[in-house]
């Protein structure tokens, strides 16, 4: 096999040759199936858009350039001839393999280690995870030169991949998929200033029990505490599911969404709570089409879900930006550095290691930019729609408190260096809420309009500036905020029952329609149509 020192010549050598060409370039090529993934499945298209050309290359420039590095290791070890060195190259080879078991692991339903703690605990988890690290270690200290063999078979058995990947690339460069933008504008229908007008704001990931419940010192939120003494002030609120993927779907649909999936650029599959199978969300009635029927003008803007594409022909105007969105200019060679960087954050847990933890400050600074950059679009288009008292509808999804963290509370400015927390963030969040408000106030249009604030889910388990007290790492705290001031309402009221988010819609659509006009009113709508929330943390 391709690692099992001998030498040849002649003939013999020759195919050993071509044997080595093959096998380092379908190592190569599964070291690389995460950005593979990223540019030929069409589930990734749903954040990003189609991939471009560059991509396309890039890709395979990468795996031609480590095969070739590949290739040039293994000419030397022959040459050499030497135990020690086929001994190292065995071991490397080892490691190596663990990067597509590792693609293999996170794709596969139930796999990712999220996943596997939630359903046997963290304890078994990691016991199970040393036990196998030690087993595999054994194996390369007890029988490296027959797992050599067998690894070495196993990489020449997957080599029809290289061929089939490229080729696939190759057509998709000369045959681009378009999607449908990231801006939609139509025409605005002819509208009653007399008419009820909501603003419904969703902050990403903003956390009921940090904002209100035990907020740490350190952090300031007046813009939010001035809400909250002028608005209906919910502090049981559960959101319809802890994803953004499915929770924003059961929002604007008012129906909860318990497994969604991208099919593509343009749409996502989802599947609501009880019998019935997926069903594309395109096709689904939503608050947005639900409010064109009655006539209300509709706004949209947002991040993550690619709206405009699967939503545009329900909104009058759409702006979206997306996780997968890099700058425009991202050139081949760019491209090529992004996929080494990527390469070496595909190992295991390669997150928790020291190892790379240079990597991912190098790898945050451009992160940060384009999301900073994301922001600002948002923040621009959202003061515009928020100030039009044409829409009756306008839908605002930001992207913050949620990670990237790209704010400094100490500095009162964003900070692109990594350097940024979840703290951070909500308090970018209270000062964009200011800034919606200050634009509102100045166009006229605030005390005329509903404003509805709450989030998509709670706290996720990465926010470690928390107090360790609340035990943040590993668990997802459920509880979201939910602030709705009607019209000209200024006295603040409580409402303490659990219920879920998901109610949001109807209650959106009653308040279009100028069913309820006093806070009375609504306290009485949500008794009367409220699903209880469930526990307030997840293990």
């Amino acid at each position: 096999m391709a690692i099992a020192g001998c030498t040849c010549s002649g003939k013999k050598r020759v195919a050993e040759l071509r044997r080595d060409v093959l096998f380092s370039l379908s190592l190569a090529n599964l070291c690389f199936l995460e950005p593979w993934w990223a540019v030929l499945d069409p589930s990734p298209n749903y954040w990003r858009g189609a991939a471009t050309p560059n991509e396309y290359l890039a890709v395979m420039l990468d795996v031609l350039l480590l095969a070739a590095a590949f290739f040039f290791t293994l000419t030397v070890v022959r040459r050499l001839d030497r135990p020690f060195a086929w001994k190292a190259v065995r071991a490397g080879l080892g490691l190596l393999l663990l990067i597509p078991l590792n693609f293999l692991r996170l794709h596969t339903p139930g796999l990712p280690l999220s996943h596997l703690s939630r359903r046997f605990g963290p304890w078994v988890l990691w016991v199970s995870v040393i036990a196998l690290g030690l087993v595999f270690v054994l194996v390369l200290v007890r029988r490296l030169e027959l797992f050599g063999r067998a690894a070495g078979f196993l990489v020449l058995l997957f080599s029809p991949l290289v061929p089939m990947l490229f080729a696939q690339a190759i057509w998709l460069m000369l045959h681009p998929q378009p999607d449908g933008g990231n801006r939609h504008t139509y025409a605005l229908a002819a509208t009653d200033a007399s008419r009820p007008r909501v603003l419904w704001l969703i902050f990403d990931e903003l956390d009921q029990r940090v904002v209100f419940g035990e907020r740490p010192a350190s952090v300031r939120l007046p813009e939010m505490d001035r809400l909250r003494s002028q608005a209906i002030y919910a502090s049981n609120a559960f959101p319809p599911t802890d994803r953004t993927i499915s929770s924003l779907p059961s929002l604007i649909n008012g129906r909860v969404v318990t497994y969604a999936k991208p099919a593509g650029a343009n749409e996502l599959m989802i599947t609501y709570a009880g019998p019935g199978g997926p069903v594309p969300w395109s096709t689904q009635p939503t608050v947005f089409s639900r409010a064109r029927d009655a006539g209300f003008n509709t706004a949209l803007v947002g991040w993550w879900h690619p709206y405009c594409r699967v939503l545009g022909n329900s909104l009058t105007f759409c702006s979206q930006r997306l996780v997968g969105d890099t700058e425009p200019t991202s050139g081949v060679p760019l491209l090529l550095l992004d996929g080494f960087r990527e390469l070496a954050g595909s190992f295991p847990a390669a997150t928790r290691l020291s190892l790379f933890a240079s990597i991912h400050r190098w790898e945050r600074t451009p992160e940060n930019n384009v999301a900073c950059a994301g922001y600002l679009e948002i923040l621009t288009d959202s003061k515009k729609v928020v100030a039009d008292p044409a829409f009756g509808l306008v839908f605002i999804h930001w992207p913050v408190p949620h990670f990237p963290f790209i704010y400094s509370r100490s500095r009162n400015d964003f900070a692109l260096d990594g350097s940024g927390t979840y703290l951070d963030n909500l308090v970018l969040a209270d000062r964009t809420l200011g800034e919606v408000r200050q634009a509102m106030e100045s166009a006229g249009t605030w005390e005329n309009t509903t404003v509805l604030i709450s989030s998509d889910h709670g706290l996720r388990p990465y926010a470690d500036d928390l107090p360790p007290a609340w035990g943040s790492r590993g668990r997802t705290y459920r509880r979201v905020p939910f602030l709705m001031k009607l019209r000209r309402q200024i006295q603040a009221i409580a409402y303490d029952a659990p219920f879920n988010t998901v109610v949001s819609c109807d209650l959106v659509l009653a308040l279009l329609r100028g069913e309820l006009s006093s806070t009375a009113n609504v306290i009485q709508w949500i008794d009367q149509h409220r699903v209880p929330g469930g526990r307030d943390k997840l293990p």
